[in-house]
């Protein structure tokens, strides 16, 4: 049985954000990018650090359940290894955290069993507390969203230096192609509204994206980069496309 697509409405009002996985040895490239042009609050999550050279204004914690009760946190962006990403899932669900990007590859996408199994226990974990916290990826670059100065770590700085948005909302699967297509449309002068990139889709998948998109005030039209859809989603995908209205 087909599931309902997933509520994402609340991606608007994201205000907050912990990014989990800070490496001094990349130069901290992934905190550089929400920190630069975030409009909200940005927390670090770096055991054994009180603080971080560079950024006197984030606050550093050494578990995301250490930043204090009255200081939600909406998103988290996760860089970690897959082994290390289950106990800072449970943080985020005990947080009450929305929406968390798994950036970690070697997933399903790897093409083993053991990457099956890694990535069933992280769906598990999220099923078994209702859904409540949202999942972009694994192996996605999660979302990016201009209006609130949210983006990701882009191997193509030219289309992050323009800091205008607009009303095309991009949907991929591929974290690569993604940076590749952003890039291309802010060099014909067409910005975004928001750009998705699910990775492997555990979680929200381009349906729930699609769905969400077609009803954004935001977003006038859609462009989507797709690998696959999952089993028994084709109709379900050309009733959403059927809908769209904009």
């Amino acid at each position: 049985m087909q599931e309902n697509p997933k509520d994402l409405t609340f991606i608007s009002k994201i205000r907050s954000v912990a990014i989990i996985g800070a490496s001094k040895r990349r130069n901290y490239h992934t905190l550089r990018a929400y920190t630069d042009t975030f409009k909200g609050k940005v927390y670090a999550i770096r055991p054994g650090a009180d603080k971080i050279d560079g950024f006197p204004e984030t606050p550093v914690y050494a578990r995301l359940t250490d930043i204090p009760e009255n200081e939600p946190v909406d998103f988290v962006f996760i860089s970690l290894p897959r082994e290390k990403v289950l106990p800072v899932i449970d943080d985020c669900i005990k947080k009450g955290v929305k929406l968390a990007t798994v950036f970690a590859a070697s997933y399903a996408d790897d093409g083993t069993a053991e990457g099956r199994r890694y990535q069933q226990e992280l769906l598990e974990h999220i099923r078994k507390e209702g859904g409540k916290l949202r999942i972009l990826g694994p192996n996605g670059m999660g979302l990016y969203y201009p209006r609130l100065g949210l983006k990701w770590r882009m191997y193509l700085p030219i289309a992050f230096d323009n800091r205008k948005w607009g009303n095309l909302g991009l949907i991929a699967q591929s974290g690569g192609l993604s940076n590749l297509i952003i890039n291309g449309f802010f060099n014909v002068n067409i910005n975004i509204s928001k750009a998705f990139s699910v990775g492997n889709a555990m979680d929200i998948d381009l349906l729930d994206v699609l769905n969400y998109l077609k009803d954004d005030p935001e977003t006038h039209i859609i462009a989507m980069y797709i690998e696959g859809l999952k089993e028994r989603t084709g109709q379900k995908f050309l009733n959403i496309l059927g809908d769209c209205k904009k």
